[in-house]
């Protein structure tokens, strides 16, 4: 390991960020250059070796047509990112990083010695490509290469200056990709993340895991109804109850930046708040595990209505069985309709289905205040 290598290592290992490593092909000498320096668990979660193309298609969970190439790094980088959420600390920053290539071999090979590094953060994706002239390097140089090039391309994530490693001329290594974000709402509304949350102090936390209650709705303005709503279903649940909107609507453009600034400040200093693309309760099922969703009787007819799957029952079940395959279930306060109060009594549930919702009695929350009343008045 050469001097500046190793400089970059002690120095990615004091940064506060955990990564987690996806390597096809090249790229297991930069893993254990990380292991070899003092602090490496402080840096590292996880290392995957998806080598074959059946462990690759598992791991990504896809089919994969072509594993070395800058789509396959993009997957590589995003899953390995995934797989970081679910072990990191709530406050810990998680990067993705993928390596996937194709160098010197003992058998004859078509194509290009070359390969991809991809590094897949909050704010922002990188994909770099590495070409290397066939016949000019043996394997294990070709390997140190990309290592190089990987500890590096990590390093400059958190510092812009440093010595680089002097490349061959048989080398070249050229940037692909190269997205990034202001805020994290613009990294939501590009689907770069799938949630936000927002603690009562204001810290928002990207891709940030809960389980508990969840009150959804656009809250265009947030009231006392909601209030009420949220306070009964904890004391139901015995759980933290989070409001939680969605910044895509099924039939609606997206809520604008603005909008959504407007709607989360009604929130500071009360209540944790969750921001999302996730239109559907099985979408919110998928981000949001084992929870309970609070709802109203119209909401409750929706779901079991086929009418809103197009006609299609089994579209309906297969929606219903999402929800329920994550462990999610549905907690169901009574509306006015047409002059009557209806509970969740008054619906005809699936049989299959049953055992996802449970009513919330009129004796314990009734509220017939309405954005849209208030709204209109």
């Amino acid at each position: 390991m050469r001097d500046h290598i190793r400089d970059q290592i002690e120095s990615i290992h004091s940064n506060d960020v955990k990564i987690v490593m996806a390597l096809a092909g090249s790229g297991t000498k930069a893993l254990s250059w990380l292991l070899e320096i003092a602090g490496a668990s402080n840096t590292l979660l996880n290392a995957i070796v998806p080598y074959s193309v059946r462990s690759m298609e598992q791991f990504l969970g896809e089919e994969v047509e072509q594993t070395v190439c800058a789509d396959t790094s993009i997957s590589m980088c995003k899953m390995a990112y995934i797989n970081g959420i679910d072990l990191r600390g709530q406050l810990h920053d998680v990067i993705g990083v993928s390596c996937t290539a194709a160098l010197s071999t003992n058998r004859k090979r078509r194509g290009a010695n070359q390969g991809f590094i991809g590094l897949y953060g909050n704010k922002f994706l990188k994909v770099y490509h590495i070409e290397i002239i066939k016949g000019e390097l043996d394997r294990i140089s070709e390997e140190r290469i990309i290592s190089e090039v990987l500890i590096e391309k990590i390093f400059h994530l958190f510092i812009n200056t440093g010595r680089q490693s002097t490349l061959p001329s048989s080398v070249n290594v050229s940037e692909v990709l190269n997205i990034s974000y202001d805020t994290y709402a613009e990294a939501l509304l590009a689907n770069h993340v799938n949630s936000i949350s927002i603690d009562v102090e204001g810290t928002k936390i990207p891709d940030c895991p809960y389980e508990g209650g969840i009150l959804s709705g656009s809250f265009n303005p947030l009231h006392k109804g909601h209030i009420e709503l949220a306070s009964v279903g904890g004391n139901i649940l015995k759980k933290e109850i989070a409001f939680e909107i969605s910044t895509a609507n099924v039939d609606k453009p997206n809520l604008p930046l603005e909008i959504i600034d407007d709607r989360a400040r009604q929130f500071a200093g009360t209540s944790r708040l969750l921001l999302t693309m996730a239109p559907l309760f099985s979408d919110k099922a998928e981000i949001y595990p084992n929870s309970i969703f609070i709802i109203g009787w119209d909401t409750a007819s929706r779901l079991i209505d086929q009418n809103y799957y197009q006609g299609n029952t089994q579209e309906m079940y297969r929606s219903l069985e999402r929800i329920e395959n994550n462990n999610c279930s549905f907690l169901v306060a009574g509306r006015e309709s047409s002059g009557r109060f209806m509970t969740l009594s008054d619906l005809k549930l699936p049989d299959r289905f049953i055992g996802l919702f449970e009513e919330i009695p009129e004796s314990r929350f009734r509220s017939d205040i309405s954005s849209t009343i208030i709204r209109s008045t």
